[in-house]
């Protein structure tokens, strides 16, 4: 299990949550949050090339799934594309 959670929070429209949380939130701050919603998930099969595009905050899913595959599978490769119209949109920009 990772030892901290990274919460992604887009800021979208002025009057929403993540205007409040990019402005309002600070650490040690508790938040309720409730399970994801879809059905994300890599085929199993062990080896695989998996192929992943994203836009935006649809990065958000996929890296974890993208990092997931590669520690459990050594024998998979992944490529992630991932486009936005600027590095400062890049919302995971910081990530290792």
């Amino acid at each position: 299990a990772p030892d901290r959670l990274r919460l992604v929070i887009r800021r979208g429209r002025p009057d929403g949550f993540g205007v409040h949380a990019a402005t309002r939130l600070t650490a040690g701050d508790h938040l309720e949050l409730s399970r994801p919603a879809g059905a994300f998930a890599l085929p199993d099969l062990p080896g695989a090339h998996h192929v992943l595009f994203a836009g935006g905050s649809g990065i958000t899913p996929l890296a974890p799934m993208a990092a997931h595959a590669l520690r459990h599978d050594p024998a998979c490769r992944v490529t992630l594309v991932h486009s936005v119209p600027t590095s400062a949109d890049d919302l995971l920009a910081d990530c290792p």
